[in-house]
């Protein structure tokens, strides 16, 4: 099995309670009704910028080692990509407002979208996801966005997540995600098989 991992998934891991690792941000960690409930892809985003820091890949520096250091971080994000009434339910408002903050951040790093039809073969839409995905992690996690609007094993209704891995299995590739504080793994296929639609936002 080919796996292809960003350089240093623990970059993103975080301190909870009685020692235990968190894996990423909580959007429960944030303050309002909304932010706490549409906050999946300001916490997606938060995640990738706390990895380019930690990874010397944007000037800025975070002193960040537990809930309560990340949460400034997921306040900052939040305002680069505000969900509307429907959340962020796309992939190119979710990369104007990631370049928008590496610009800011004094990176040229930048970001691009794919987005997955229902319509399309799953045999492209896994090969296709998949590259994007594999290049992706030479620099940092990967944003996925899904729109399924029922559960998915782990995979929560219509939310973003942080991809931190992935690993190629024959025709299927399997997502290692990193998912308010858990972590889990994903088959890209049976996400398709599911009438999966969204996509994918990557750095490079």
């Amino acid at each position: 099995m080919a796996q292809t991992f960003a350089a240093n998934p623990e970059y993103l891991h975080l301190g909870g309670a009685g020692g235990a690792t968190l894996y990423g941000c909580d959007q429960d960690w944030f303050q309002g009704f909304w932010q706490r409930k549409a906050g999946c892809g300001a916490c997606t985003l938060a995640n990738m910028m706390l990895y380019l820091a930690r990874a010397g890949k944007v000037a800025r520096q975070f002193s960040i080692a537990d809930a309560q250091g990340m949460l400034p971080l997921m306040e900052e994000t939040w305002g680069y990509v505000t969900p509307g009434m429907m959340g962020l339910n796309s992939t190119a408002r979710f990369a104007q407002g990631a370049n928008r903050l590496l610009e800011d951040a004094g990176s040229k790093l930048r970001a691009t979208a794919l987005d997955i039809e229902k319509s399309a073969p799953q045999a492209d839409s896994t090969r296709e996801a998949a590259l994007m995905i594999e290049s992706g992690l030479r620099e940092a996690p990967v944003a996925f966005l899904s729109l399924l609007r029922h559960q998915l094993g782990d995979l929560e209704p219509w939310h973003w997540v942080t991809v931190v891995g992935l690993s190629r299995k024959d025709q299927d590739a399997i997502l290692h995600i990193y998912d308010n504080g858990s972590r889990f793994d994903q088959s890209l296929a049976g996400w398709l098989d599911a009438g999966g639609s969204g996509g994918f936002v990557s750095l490079g």
